[in-house]
């Protein structure tokens, strides 16, 4: 008999690798855009505190990790989504210089050029096929991980009705008052208001 908390454990391994299989199999397209890790290709014209300074037109682009290991985190969470040719008007964000000084950074008109490498490439189509089979049986094992929970944990131990006399499983309820009542007890009366008349759950 397989334990409650190793069935707990083995659903959220099913639902864990659900999500990293379907986080895999998702490459750059018009729906995703850029996404984390993708090198891209972009142009934009840069100003410091409303002052410009550096710009890349799109012949001669800079080309970045979309990483906020290599650029601002704002930045990065801006460009997130974006699909090549995608123009985005001013990216706006604030860094602390230290000793007080405080400098504001916007890049304006910063459009993705080119995808120079996508950080989850599409996969061939047997893979693709594989992926798929892979992501069906999980996503069956978890319905009925999900299922085989409900009855045998979820709904016997929190949701059963329970008998307020004995605490039993309760099999009837008091026409009357509505209290739940066991078989055993529901032979004396209603505990409550002295009913013998119940209605079967």
């Amino acid at each position: 008999m397989v334990s409650h908390k190793k069935l707990v454990r083995f659903f959220i391994v099913l639902v864990t690798l659900l999500i990293q299989v379907s986080a895999l199999s998702v490459a750059y397209d018009d729906i995703h855009g850029v996404e984390l890790n993708d090198v891209i290709d972009i142009s934009f014209d840069r100003y410091i505190n409303g002052d410009a300074t550096t710009g890349y037109p799109d012949d001669d682009p800079f080309q970045l990790t979309v990483n906020p290991a290599y650029i601002n985190v704002i930045f990065v969470n801006e460009i997130i989504g974006m699909k090549v040719g995608e123009v985005k008007p001013s990216i706006k964000w604030t860094v602390d210089e230290g000793d007080g000084q405080f400098n504001e950074y916007e890049y304006v008109d910063t459009k993705i050029v080119k995808l120079v490498k996508d950080a989850t490439p599409s996969t061939s189509p047997i893979g693709q096929i594989i992926l798929t089979i892979f992501e069906v049986v999980l996503v069956i094992g978890v319905v009925v991980g999900a299922i085989f929970l409900y009855v045998k944990v979820i709904h016997p131990r929190f949701l059963s009705k329970k008998c307020l006399t004995c605490g039993n499983q309760a099999t009837s309820k008091c026409s009357k008052c509505g209290r739940f009542i066991c078989s055993e007890c529901m032979i004396k009366g209603c505990p409550s208001c002295g009913s013998r008349k119940y209605i079967h759950l």
